[in-house]
């Protein structure tokens, strides 16, 4: 039974949305708690009475959370659908109380190392359950609003977690975070929400639903609660739940959106607001800069509660994502600049951060139960959260020793190139963590077509897997055309006696030599020696940075225009570019008199540009050009020619730029790309949105 009171349904869903909201506002307590504190831990009046702490545990404590949040989340996340909202969420305020006595009876580094792994529990928790339930409670015109009115107690508790911090010792400040907690148990008596007693087949979940509905008309109870019937799928999970349109790009937009509290840098600099404004020469008192970016932060909450319902929620976001990627780089600015910058600038775009920033912080808690099935929140929600927890573990251990390194202004490079910043033991762990996730293609069928010349009764099955919502004679369409180009699985030396395989064997062989002779992979195997022979007064690691970056937007670039531009085009682009940058960047070496600096650097930059694309597309043209039975065998071999290639390559690139001067090596890298724009311009046809027999048919035509 619940509490019975002559209030509103709408006033119902008030009080427990605050009453959730409370244990939001503790952890917002706990997210502040290191900006003021881990200065003074570190000072030599540190309040421990074991002393003061190094840097290295300094950062342990910040990343600590993040490592309990990544178990909260996995944990919340499998809970299966019987144990609910409520129960989940108050488990996890038991746990949040047992991380405040541990800083009220520490007496060294290991009690708050414990505290904070324990606030990241339940703090991974809070982030999977209090949006879904919130959300599950709330009318649909009220929701948006509801969810942020939550994430606003998240602000408010950061707020008054930095003023708390400043005013009262170390040991006073649980105090605050435990008497709130004693409210939040209050929760107790509100019912779980209608669409999870529906899953769980309870009986309650009519109750539940007349409860937070109280005072709305009959009929528009029964329409909700019929709608959440027809939503219910069952409890059990299964692949066939992700394989839709619609939740395939739920989880895109997620995870981008999720991610994003982390890698647009506002998380960040909340836990070392401190550190990061001591390395200004601001004239400002650095704690009332913190605090004025806390409030700052709670009023942009308060702010977003009433425009994400009128406004809507795509609008305010990418209205945060532009605001907040402007007001960064004003900020970086200000640690790169030659002279003192103004204070009124640094602090202008540090407030700047803090009111977009929290957009990007609270937004994606809206977002994220509206567009995802019920039975798919928590599972999504509890993976989804605990990438985000990885990537927070990542950038708050890291961000000092490389904002040390490679300064402020440019720490977000550290993601681009690993291998400058890991020791030589640490670094396989990466690949080995992708290598993991890749062994998830077990789940997916083989290829139609290869299914095909096997003749396989899986083939139909396959096609219609990679075609779904396809419509059915487009589908039957692409399958009468696989069987007609299908010859059979043997290959024979006739296959290779057809004008159009002959010339799509000349034009692959020459685009896979090419992403050795074109230089591009020469450079990045020895882009650090290369550039050491210059003299350039700019970082050498910074450049290099900056190079992989390039390919990497250069990358996603190409993946655009080649469905658009063409295969051709882009390709033709992508060698006349290389050969002019190369040129340029060869004659930087045997010049006479130095070389501007922005000379060197913006040719090196062209070269990973356009190099890019001369690694990344003849993947595509190959695998398009030819017939689906010689794609394995002829594959293998070029390839192999390729690795024999790079072998001499980057074996005698070295004792060849030293005999004859790397100019000399970057204008024959170039010699070779021209020479390639020539041929690709005789005989490759343009491949784009053509079925492979209408591409072997255009290669057999005579030029």
């Amino acid at each position: 039974m619940y509490f019975r009171i002559s209030v509103s349904g709408r006033c119902l869903q008030c009080f427990c949305t605050l009453l959730m909201s409370l244990s939001y506002a503790v952890h917002g307590i706990f997210t502040s708690w290191p900006a003021q504190t881990l200065p003074k831990l570190l000072s030599s009046d540190s309040p421990l009475p074991s002393g003061s702490i190094t840097e290295l545990e300094s950062s342990y404590i910040v990343s600590l959370t993040y490592v309990g949040g990544l178990i909260g989340s996995l944990v919340i996340g499998s809970l299966p659908i019987r144990y609910g909202r409520k129960w989940p969420l108050i488990a996890m305020n038991v746990i949040s109380v047992v991380s405040c006595f541990l800083i009220l009876f520490a007496t060294n580094i290991y009690y708050i190392l414990i505290s904070r792994f324990l606030c990241g529990i339940s703090f991974g928790g809070y982030r999977i359950i209090l949006p879904t339930y919130v959300s599950e409670i709330c009318e649909k015109q009220i929701r948006g609003a509801f969810i942020l009115l939550s994430l606003v107690f998240y602000s408010l508790g950061v707020t008054s977690g930095s003023i708390i911090c400043e005013y009262f010792d170390f040991y006073t400040v649980p105090y605050f975070s435990l008497a709130v907690l004693l409210l939040s148990f209050l929760l107790i008596l509100f019912p779980d929400s209608p669409q999870t007693l529906i899953m769980r087949k309870s009986e309650l979940a009519e109750k539940s639903i007349r409860f937070y509905r109280r005072n709305v008309p009959e009929e528009k109870i029964l329409e909700e609660f019929r709608e959440m019937k027809q939503s219910d799928s069952g409890e059990r999970v299964t692949l066939q739940d992700f394989h839709s349109r619609a939740a395939v790009k739920a989880l895109i937009i997620v995870t981008v959106l999720i991610s994003g509290r982390n890698f647009s840098g506002i998380q960040t600099i909340i836990a070392y607001a401190g550190i990061i404004l001591s390395k200004t020469e601001t004239s400002v008192d650095v704690n009332q800069i913190i605090s004025w970016f806390f409030a700052i932060q709670l009023f942009s909450s308060i702010a977003t509660t009433f425009t994400v319902d009128t406004l809507g929620r795509r609008s305010t976001l990418i209205f945060g994502l532009v605001g907040n990627a402007i007001f960064l780089v004003i900020f970086g600015f200000c640690f790169c600049a030659q002279e003192k910058v103004e204070d009124w600038i640094l602090i202008t775009s540090f407030f700047g951060i803090a009111a977009t920033g929290s957009i990007l912080i609270n937004l994606p808690a809206v977002i994220y139960p509206e567009i995802l099935p019920v039975k798919l929140r928590n599972i999504v929600g509890g993976v989804i959260i605990t990438l985000q927890m990885v990537e927070g573990i990542f950038l708050v251990q890291f961000y000092q020793p490389a904002a040390n390194a490679f300064g402020t202004h440019s720490f977000w490079t550290l993601l681009l190139d690993l291998s400058l910043y890991f020791d030589f033991y640490t670094v396989p762990y990466f690949p080995l963590a992708l290598l993991l996730l890749s062994f998830l293609l077990i789940l997916f069928p083989d290829s139609p077509q290869t299914l095909m010349m096997r003749n396989s009764e899986l083939v139909e099955k396959s096609i219609r897997f990679y075609r779904r919502n396809v419509p059915e004679e487009k589908i039957l369409e692409e399958f009468r055309e696989m069987n007609q180009s299908d010859s059979g699985e043997r290959v024979t030396l006739q296959d290779f006696r057809s004008r159009a395989v002959v010339k799509s064997l000349i034009i692959v062989i020459f685009l896979i030599s090419g992403r050795n002779f074109s230089g591009i992979q020469t450079i990045i195997a020895y882009a650090g020696i290369i550039l050491s022979k210059t003299e350039t007064s700019v970082d050498v690691n910074q450049i290099i940075s900056w190079f992989f970056t390039i390919q990497l937007f250069s990358s996603i670039a190409t993946t655009f225009t080649v469905d658009t531009l063409g295969r051709r085009s882009t390709l033709i682009f992508g060698l006349v570019g290389n050969a002019i940058f190369l040129v340029i960047f060869g004659f930087c070496f045997c010049a006479q008199e130095k070389v501007e600096d922005w000379i060197l650097i913006t040719s090196f930059f062209g070269i990973a540009a356009t190099g890019s694309i001369l690694i990344n597309l003849p993947a595509v043209i190959y695998s398009e050009l030819l017939p689906v039975k010689l794609r394995n065998i002829v594959g293998g071999v070029i390839i192999t020619l390729q690795m024999v290639e790079g072998i001499f390559l980057v074996q005698f690139y070295q004792p060849a730029a030293n005999a004859f001067g790397t100019h000399s090596c970057m204008f024959a890298f170039a010699i070779w790309n021209v020479a390639s724009v020539i041929l690709m311009a005789i005989l490759l046809p343009e491949t784009k949105k053509k079925s492979l027999n209408e591409i072997l048919e255009n290669l057999d035509k005579k030029h």
